[in-house]
């Protein structure tokens, strides 16, 4: 079972062209995909997050057995975010949140985050969060909310990406809340945290459709060639994420 924990459904982003719902698991079932987390990108750079998220349930809607959505929130919202957190879970049925510092503009270990991780303990869902980019997102920013908030469930989204993998291992070692997510993370890092922290707090993801049709099998390929246990490489692909989400 392969269960994609990171994708997109758009339909413009500067000047790449998304696609529609029907299209997009069409693409992903082609990679032999058998469920996917889709969030919003046009969400995260534009003020009204509530029409991005009604989107993204119109879209996901569709296909309730395949699709899972993720919503967002812009943190300085204030209590008008934690309203929208409240309507995604409780009237769209959303399964958690994405967030993603460097596009939104915020820091990620800022104070405006504190009632947004308290208000995802309350609905018992999890933050995933892009990481690894400079200045606002880095692996050790998102880990300081885990800390504060032993409760709550962060995913770090692409593990620390090429340069900073090493502090989100030292996160996730420190902190049992954090969940890595293996989605442009290198193959060194991927081994070696698997080894210091368990293959049972590691999920997949592919960033698809980033950066083309072929990047899921690409993906998929490395987890597939780790020099680990079947059972392990199962756990990672699907069966961690479908435990995190109650699938």
């Amino acid at each position: 079972m392969i269960l994609d924990g990171h994708t997109h459904l758009f339909s413009q982003f500067g000047f790449l062209r998304g696609m529609d719902a029907g299209e997009f698991v069409d693409k992903l079932k082609s990679q032999r995909v058998d469920g996917a987390v889709v969030m919003t990108l046009e969400g995260f750079t534009k003020d009204d997050s509530r029409l991005y998220n009604d989107q993204l349930h119109a879209a996901t809607e569709r296909y309730p057995e395949y699709l899972c959505a993720f919503g967002t929130v812009h943190p300085r919202d204030g209590s008008g975010a934690i309203s929208e957190m409240q309507r995604c879970v409780k009237e769209l049925g959303m399964k958690g949140f994405k967030f993603h510092p460097w596009l939104q503009a915020f820091c990620a270990s800022g104070r405006e985050m504190f009632p947004i991780v308290q208000e995802a303990v309350a609905l018992d869902v999890p933050l995933l969060f892009h990481d690894g980019t400079p200045p606002y997102c880095t692996s050790l920013q998102i880990a300081y909310l885990a800390r504060c908030f032993p409760e709550a469930t962060i995913i770090l989204g692409h593990s620390g990406l090429r340069d900073y993998w090493r502090e989100a291992l030292y996160a996730a070692m420190e902190y049992e809340n954090i969940i890595l997510q293996f989605c442009g993370t290198p193959d060194i890092a991927m081994r070696e945290m698997i080894k210091q922290v368990g293959p049972e707090r590691c999920i997949f993801g592919s960033d698809f459709p980033f950066p083309g049709d072929s990047c899921i099998e690409l993906a998929v390929s490395q987890i597939k060639n780790l020099d680990v246990s079947d059972a392990a490489k199962d756990a990672i692909l699907g069966e961690n994420l479908k435990r995190i989400l109650n699938l």
